[in-house]
Order: structure tokens, then sequence, then C-alpha cells
């Protein structure tokens, strides 16, 4: 549920968007019930992501916020996409053809980012749940848009290995790890895998050659504030090939109110953790990560494809 991504750059803009150099965006989420799919062209969207505010003199700070990070359950209402979402319980494969076929057509799927999971983990553990997970990503790999992001919480990524080295590089595995403490893990996100379980997953993935990303996001307690940043940060360098990090909170006053209603927000308010419900919470970490690995905080930007490739392919 990282509802926005931060780098801090010094003397450049750096690429913060797994869709950035996209001209469109597809968000596909898969349920035991059926998939839910929506197409948004960023054209219209990009302007409000991004502001920026000053800090020290030599850098600037670029917020983006990022509508397409997969939540937790007291948060999927929180910042959805504007777009129109196509629901569909009944012959998911069929239907999800019918959307790629046409993106394709019209030459919009080549330059497109699908990200596979904004809202409901496309791993889970319900077995329907995870036929509609596989079924997609067959048909994504036929399609072959230009970049696939596939955001989870669960060890069974380890499943779509297979596909993902098919995909090669228009692939990204991103893995949501929000503390390196087990406690933190069961206190603020019950029923989640363990931080132990997820990077077994991602260690397989990676040895297969399968680039992959850790999503701190938001960031949950890990230790001292300052101090236990540094071994955060260390493994998360150990274990990514890229890093988006971020805070519950942003620094806008209607976020602070629709935080307050959530679970996780009145748990770290109860434990005292106030630093965490602050739109600041991610800095430490972030310093941290920009000493022990700066060049993992860029995104590789989205390569465009033309459209006989495609057809090739």
């Amino acid at each position: 549920c990282a509802f926005f991504e931060v780098n801090i750059m010094k003397n450049k803009t750096n690429n913060i968007f797994w869709h950035e150099g996209a001209t469109n965006v597809c968000c596909l989420n898969s349920y035991p019930n059926g998939i839910t799919f929506s197409s948004h062209a960023l054209s219209s969207l990009q302007s409000s992501f991004v502001h920026h505010s000053p800090v020290h003199s030599s850098e600037s700070e670029q917020v983006s916020y990022n509508k397409y990070a997969l939540r937790l359950k007291d948060t999927r209402s929180y910042q959805l996409p504007v777009g129109k979402y196509f629901l569909y319980k009944t012959d998911v494969k069929a239907n999800l053809e019918r959307h790629l076929w046409d993106l394709r057509k019209k030459g919009i799927l080549e330059n497109s980012v699908v990200y596979l999971g904004t809202i409901a983990d496309p791993f889970s553990a319900f077995h329907k749940r995870f036929d509609n997970t596989m079924a997609c990503l067959e048909l994504l790999e036929r399609y072959q848009p230009a970049r696939i992001v596939i955001q989870t919480r669960s060890p069974m990524l380890i499943a779509a290995l297979p596909i993902l080295k098919k995909l090669g590089d228009k692939a990204i595995a991103n893995m949501f790890i929000e503390s390196n403490k087990e406690a933190s893990i069961t206190r603020y996100t019950p029923g989640m895998p363990t931080i132990s379980q997820r990077l077994l997953a991602v260690q397989g993935v990676r040895a297969q050659g399968v680039k992959l990303a850790i999503s701190v996001g938001p960031v949950l307690p890990y230790g001292g504030f300052t101090r236990d940043a540094w071994d955060f940060a260390e493994l998360i360098d150990r274990y990514s090939d890229y890093v988006t990090v971020g805070s519950l909170a942003e620094n806008t006053e209607s976020s602070q109110k629709s935080i307050k209603n959530m679970e996780l927000a009145r748990k770290l308010e109860l434990d005292k953790e106030f630093k965490m419900l602050r739109p600041e919470s991610h800095k430490p970490l972030l310093k941290a990560l920009l000493k022990i690995c700066p060049e993992k905080l860029e995104l590789p930007l989205v390569q465009k494809t033309s459209q006989i490739e495609m057809f090739a392919a």
C-alpha cells in the first residue's frame, strides 16, 4: 500500500515511476471470483502526480502520488485511479484478451505498463484467484505490453517464474516489505506472509535472472528511527535490483484526515509510533539507501516498442 514513492536527487531529476516513458497504464487485479481491468491514458493524469518542494540548497525532493501501488485491506478505497473499471466474473481469459487485443489494435498496448496487483494481491492463498492470475500472466506473455509490474507480498510469486523468465526485461517483480522486523509485520499487517518467506521467494526469483524491486510502503516500525534505518537499508540492498519507499501519510490535510480511520494508523497511534504517521517517516530509511545504493532508487524508463515488433512477437 505504498501510496507514493519518494526519491531525493542531487542536481538531477530521477525516474520514480515504473510507467515513466509509457503513454498508458493498465490496472489488472485478480480475485477468487474474477478479475478487474482498467486502462488509463497518462497524458491526463501525470500532471497531478508530481510536485516539487525544496529541501537543502543542493537537493530537491520529488514526490509522486503513485495510484498504482498494492494496497492493504483497510486502504483499498484510498486514492483509486480515475477511469472506468471492468469486472468479469466469468470468461475471465476471453474478456481480458478482448481488451488486450483492442489496445494492441489501436497501437496503445505496445507503450502501456500493466500493473498486476494494484488493490488485490495476485498470489493470495485462494486457489481460484491463483488460477485467474496465471491465466492473466499467460495472456500478458502472449500480448507483450511495454512492461508488466507484478506487485505482491506473497512467496507464491515463485510459481510465476517460468512466465517471468519468458518475459525477460519486460517484467518487474515488485515485492512489498514494510519493515525488517517480523514483530511489526505480525502487529500491523496480520495475516500477511512473514519477511523471511518473502525474502526466500525474492532470492529464488532473482537467482533466475528476473528483475526484482522491493517497495517499502508504507514504511512501518523497524527499530530506532534513525539508527536502525541503516540495517533495514542494507537488507533491502542485498535482496533487490530496484527500490521504492514511501510513507503512509501525505503532506496534505485531506490525507491526515483519511488515515485516522485506518486500522493500521490506529495501531501505530496506540503503540505511540507517531513518527510513522508523519509524511517524513520515510526519510531516515531513504537517506540510508541514498548512501548505500543510490542507483537502485532510479527506475528504468519504459523502452517503447514498434508495432511491427509487437505483431512479430
